[in-house]
Order: C-alpha cells, then sequence, then structure tokens
C-alpha cells in the first residue's frame, strides 16, 4: 500500500488556521503536536505513507474522500477519520464546494498506551460537537495570549478525542481529587506515597490508574501540572525565574529550567519573552495575505511534515 502513494501536501484553494506547540506550550503536557481547522477548497490533497504521528480528522460540512484500508471513502459530516501512526493515511477534497473539516496531530513519543491501537486508519461516525468547542475555546485562548485557561480546556480536548476516537475512559473520581489537590500545592513535595493516600490508594494502584488514563507515571503527571501552572505565572507574574522554581516544587532555577525543557523545548526565559507583548503590540507571523495571533497560523504552505 505504501509503495502505491507517495508523501504529497498541498492545500490548494484553502483556509485554515492552527495551533501547535509555539504558541501553546502546554500541548506538549497532554501529548498534542498540533490541532486546527480547514476550508478546503479544490486541490486539497495530503497524503503521508509513514506518518510519524497518529492523528484524528473529522468532519464538519461537506464532502471530501479519505483512505481507509485500500479504498477510498466519502468523508462527510460526522464522519472521524482515525490515523495510527506509521500507517498509511491520506484525505482529499472532491471540489464539490467547500469541505469544512476539524484535525488533531498526536504524539506517540514517551506514551506507553498509544492514542490509538496498531493498525490501518479507519472511519467511523460520532459526534464531536465537544471536541471542536474546546478546539475553538483554545484557538481563543491561543489568540489572547492568555494560557491561564489552556490547561483544563486541553484536558477537555483530550478527553473528547478519546470520545470521539471510541477510545473513552472516564477519569476515575480518586484521580480528580488527587490532580486537583496537586494544582492546588504546585510546590508541594510530592511523593507516590504521599500521592496514594490522598487518592486512597496503594502506590501499585495509582501507578496503574495513571498508566491507564494519561500514559504517564503518577511523578511525571504531578510535574505536567506544575509546568501548567509554571507557565500560568511566568505569563501573569512578575516574579524572578527563581521564585516561580519554589513555587512549583523546585529547588533551584537550573533544575526548574531543565523540567520545563523537557516539557516544551523553551527557556523559562525564552518562553516568557515570546510570549509576553507590550501593551498594543501587533504579531509578525502572516500567512495567506492577512495577519493572525502568535500561535495560530493560517496558511497556504504545508503543515509539519510526518
Amino acid at each position: 500500500m505504501q509503495n502505491k502513494y507517495i508523501e504529497t501536501q498541498i492545500l490548494g484553494q484553502t483556509t485554515e488556521w492552527m495551533v501547535d506547540r509555539e504558541g501553546m506550550g502546554a500541548l506538549s503536557d497532554y501529548g498534542i503536536l498540533y490541532f486546527g481547522m480547514s476550508e478546503a477548497g479544490g486541490g486539497y490533497r495530503f497524503v503521508r505513507p509513514r506518518p510519524r504521528f497518529s492523528s484524528l480528522f473529522f468532519g464538519i460540512s461537506g464532502t471530501g474522500r479519505v483512505l481507509a484500508g485500500k479504498e477510498w471513502h466519502k468523508f462527510i459530516a460526522g464522519d472521524v477519520y482515525i490515523s495510527p501512526v506509521g500507517n498509511i493515511h491520506a484525505y482529499e477534497s472532491t471540489g464539490e464546494g467547500i469541505w469544512h473539516v476539524a484535525w488533531i496531530a498526536l504524539d506517540e513519543n514517551n506514551r506507553r498506551v498509544p492514542w490509538f491501537p496498531a493498525g490501518a486508519a479507519s472511519v467511523r461516525r460520532a459526534d464531536g460537537k465537544g471536541m471542536l468547542a474546546a478546539m475553538e475555546r483554545l484557538r481563543q485562548i491561543a489568540a489572547q495570549n492568555d494560557n491561564i485557561m489552556a490547561t483544563p480546556w486541553l484536558s477537555v480536548l483530550v478527553a473528547e478525542v478519546e470520545a470521539v476516537s471510541g477510545m473513552h475512559k472516564p477519569e476515575d473520581s480518586r484521580l480528580k481529587k488527587l490532580w486537583q489537590a496537586v494544582a492546588d500545592d504546585p510546590g508541594g513535595k510530592w511523593t507516590l506515597a504521599k500521592l496514594s493516600r490522598i487518592a486512597t490508594l496503594c502506590p501499585e494502584q495509582t501507578r496503574a490508574l495513571c498508566q491507564r488514563y494519561y500514559g504517564q507515571s503518577p511523578m511525571a503527571r504531578v510535574g505536567a501540572i506544575r509546568m501548567g501552572v509554571a507557565r500560568r505565572l511566568l505569563l501573569r507574574d512578575n516574579a524572578d525565574i527563581s521564585e516561580i522554581a519554589s513555587m512549583v516544587g523546585y529547588s533551584s532555577p537550573q533544575a526548574f529550567g531543565a523540567a520545563f525543557r523537557r516539557h516544551g523545548s523553551a527557556t523559562p526565559g525564552e518562553y516568557r519573552r515570546d510570549h509576553c507583548f507590550a501593551p498594543g503590540a501587533k504579531s509578525e507571523i502572516l500567512r495567506a495575505n492577512f495577519k493572525t495571533p502568535r500561535g495560530i497560523r493560517a496558511k497556504r504552505a504545508c503543515r509539519p511534515k510526518g
């Protein structure tokens, strides 16, 4: 199958917006590479013979077609195209008016539990209203350069992706209580034993539930929550980076900086510099002949290859 197709990324007569990790660093904490929506006209075609990420594609309105298994299938509003990592996926417009679609690229690196089971791309039907609402809200957050609300909405987006794809796993109420406690005290001396006491679980149960719901260890989850709090403080607080490091549980700016880079590639100072603008400042990102806010890219160039 792969030998019949070559890497193709053509937007044609298409307008789209995208939020990526450059504009919203917290995406990395949730295993998301980027997401967006396209209003695809004639000539829109994407083929990835061996994608390095999993993806989900959702039909909002109009008609296109997608490659599932060995056949092309008509793709309409309410259809979901699920593409596991490493297996060919392809989609294209048919020229029959505007094809409005939403898409999300999902990072499989460092995940013990993959987003989707291995296998060929597939199509199913689902109600994507919740997922679309979360994507639009996160777009607004990125456009306003206001990441304070990103973390709860990213949690919603992940849950909706799991629901739309049929991989939904309702979160255990004990974990909800646990992560709220961590968010309320990110600088606390958290250990697996302490986390387990709050969740009224034994350590092995806490570890197993974390792996099941998040694909990561309890302490990795603590680290992700701390980084979410740190990003908000860097954007909204004038405190020194050393003070913020202490607020989120790190003994030194160096340890904090190393952890921050692991969750988004930039240092805390770079993140603050790149995301805090002077009043009235304008974004320099220009795509498709109109300006878009930092982190949201409306463009006619190709999306990241994979």
